[in-house]
């Protein structure tokens, strides 16, 4: 075994040692906390115990505090609810005061128009104003709080008013015979009526005088005075609900005002109890601050005891573990010493069998690579010749499908128009109907070789290729399905056929016509049709 080894295991033995050495003091030591700590928590217990006490008797204070307070808002509730109604009843008692206000002006207004008339009345008999001399009544503006106002008289002067219970006869007669008209003005007026400045006056009889003119002229002011009568009475009727109205409101107002006089009362009695209660609570809530501090400052002195404890467990738990390992690591080392000294063993005979191998490697030959070229695949070849066919049956397949189209039409349209001209030459038939001749058989032609053109690629496609492919699968691995009929193929196969149908035509219906021709140069007579002719 190596030397380090077994020092170190000397070490930890001796540091072991020295750790259990330690445990008894930090016990002693733990013991000492734990009992400082129950005597806090018997002084926090203690000290709960008279803060839970004075709660408790906070409590009935509080309680009759929030009753009170529960009535107050019920009051200022109800305070806030009369003062609503009492405000909407000003308002009410506002407006109605206007209309009534306005209502009397407009009554005055109309007794003004019955006090011109009577006015006039005597003025048209004095024949001049009597403004200096009798004093007419002007419009009243009373104060309709006033509880003798009344609209149920009308004011003909200052010193003569009557009630509106009188009929209008006997208002005219009341003031004609009042003291509101001063005798100077009676005099003249007499004097007018007989028409004499110097005559003695009759008082009593110009009285009458004046009283039938006022009668007699004015009857259209008569009605109205009638009229106003019901429109007083009935103003002196709201006037009369305005004023118990106004009465109401100064009595619910001076109730409101007692009412709002406690409130405040309440409240201020209210904000005493509530400042000795915020007091009272203010200094529990400092002990229970402290308490708390206090509590917070156990809990951790707690907690730390708890964690020593729980170190010094630890610690003691490991020594004992140690003791263990220590003992486990001693037979391990005991049985890892033989091990070592047999794994010495083989990793000598390892390194001289690695020395030999590397002899070996360093006397082998350097290796060497050959590259072959396709021309020596024999697969290859014959993959290129099987193409090179199909190739050339590709080229061979379309050149014999043009030469035999062209032969087929040839044949086919000369002896048509052979035909044709004999029949020409008989029934003599003139130029214009062979040309309707050689449309109809180049019509005849195109349709004939597009059709077989579409033929042939329809079995091209479905008959010739799928051959074709399925030899070239007997040989070799091949997707059968990848083919394609190529459309610019078949549109220059179409197209190529109609162009050589179209040629060919043409060339066997004008043929026998140049030979004709030829034939008429060298004779020097008409050939044909012509000769008939």
């Amino acid at each position: 075994m190596p030397s380090w080894i077994s020092s170190g295991r000397t070490w930890r033995q001796k540091k072991l040692r020295t750790e259990q050495e330690k445990l008894p003091e930090a016990q002693a030591k733990l013991d000492a906390e734990k009992a400082r700590l129950e005597g806090i928590r018997k002084e926090l217990e203690k000290t709960r115990a008279e803060l839970d006490a004075a709660k408790k008797q906070l409590e009935e204070p509080e309680k009759q505090l929030q009753e009170t307070r529960t009535k107050l808002d019920a009051a200022k509730k109800e305070l806030d609810a009369q003062k609503k109604k009492l405000d909407e009843a000003a308002d009410e008692l506002a407006q109605n005061k206007k209309k009534l206000a306005s209502d009397y002006e407009k009554l005055e207004d109309e007794k003004a128009g019955i006090r011109s008339a009577i006015r006039k009345v005597i003025e048209n008999a004095y024949g001049g104003s009597t403004a200096e001399l009798i004093d007419w009544a002007v419009k009243d503006k009373p104060d309709v709080n006033e509880e003798d106002v009344t609209a149920e008289e009308i004011r003909i002067s200052g010193s003569y008013k009557a009630g509106l219970s009188k009929t209008w006869s006997q208002v005219i007669e009341g003031f004609v015979y009042s003291s509101a008209i001063p005798d100077d003005v009676l005099v003249r007026i007499y004097r007018n009526m007989k028409d004499d400045p110097n005559a003695e006056p009759d008082l009593k009889e110009v009285r009458e005088f004046l009283a039938g003119q006022a009668i007699d002229h004015s009857a259209d002011v008569k009605g109205q005075y009638e009229g106003l009568q019901p429109k007083c009475t009935k103003w002196n009727a709201s006037h009369k609900e305005y004023l118990t109205a106004r009465n109401d409101q100064k009595k619910a107002q001076n109730s409101y005002q007692e009412k709002l006089k406690q409130q405040e009362t309440g409240e201020k009695d209210y904000k005493t109890a509530e400042e000795e209660l915020k007091k009272a609570l203010t200094e529990h809530e400092a002990g229970e601050t402290e308490y708390t501090k206090a509590e917070t400052e156990y809990k951790e002195s707690l907690q730390a005891y708890e964690t020593a404890q729980a170190e010094h467990d630890q610690h003691v738990k490991t020594v004992e573990e140690s003791q263990k390992a220590l003992q486990a690591t001693r037979t391990s080392l005991d049985a890892s010493e033989k091990e070592y000294n047999d794994n010495k063993t083989a990793c000598e005979d390892g390194e001289k069998q690695l020395e030999e191998a590397i002899k070996e490697l360093r006397n082998m030959p350097e290796a060497a690579w050959e590259i072959a070229g396709s021309d020596q695949n024999a697969g290859i070849l014959q993959v290129e010749k099987d193409s090179d066919r199909q190739k050339g049956i590709a080229v061979v397949s379309a050149l014999l499908f043009f030469v035999g189209l062209a032969l087929a039409v040839w044949f086919t349209i000369s002896r048509m128009v052979e035909g044709k001209r004999s029949f020409t030459g008989v029934t003599k038939i003139s130029e214009l109907v062979r040309k309707k001749t050689w449309l109809g058989h180049l019509l005849f032609g195109l349709s004939a070789a597009v059709m077989g053109a579409a033929l042939g690629i329809l079995l091209g496609r479905f008959v010739l290729e799928p051959a074709i492919l399925e030899s070239i699968g007997n040989r070799y691995v091949f997707d059968l399905d990848q083919r394609a009929l190529s459309g610019g193929a078949a549109t220059a196969v179409l197209l190529g056929s109609a162009l050589l149908t179209a040629v060919m035509v043409s060339f066997a219906c004008l043929l026998p016509q140049w030979k004709n021709k030829a034939r008429e140069i060298e004779d020097g007579e008409p050939a044909g049709d012509e000769a008939e002719n």
